[in-house]
């Protein structure tokens, strides 16, 4: 066994303990405004995806803090469209997909506030 110590991994929880959804919203209300709904369902289904996938991680909470930020990239909120998908002829990303990557990165730049191109 290595110097480090093993983290142990679980399955996703049912829910979320009240202190850890206490300190989760606390987190998510400090970066942008959520209705608890909202946040709720993106809980929901962070947790959902990964029972479904049957994967164990080893901080649930964690899981949903990297769930929450990646909602902020790509979701939906608001009409907003997720990252740019690839379109007939290659215009949205190109038959290696590098074009995509740039281009996703752009629009999460602009989403973020870092550029208003």
């Amino acid at each position: 066994m290595s110097a480090r110590a093993r983290t142990v991994r679980s399955q996703p929880p049912e829910d979320l303990a009240a202190d850890e959804w206490n300190a989760l919203a606390r987190w998510a209300q400090e970066r942008e405004p959520w209705a608890v709904g909202e946040l709720s369902d993106l809980v929901e289904h962070c947790l959902d995806h990964h029972r479904a996938r049957g994967n164990a991680m080893a901080d649930w909470v964690a899981a949903c803090r990297t769930w929450i930020r990646n909602e902020r990239l790509w979701g939906r909120r608001g009409g907003q469209g997720g990252p740019p998908r690839k379109t007939p002829g290659g215009g949205g990303g190109g038959s290696s997909g590098r074009g995509g990557v740039a281009a996703a990165a752009r629009i999460a730049a602009q989403r973020l506030g870092l550029f208003d191109a």
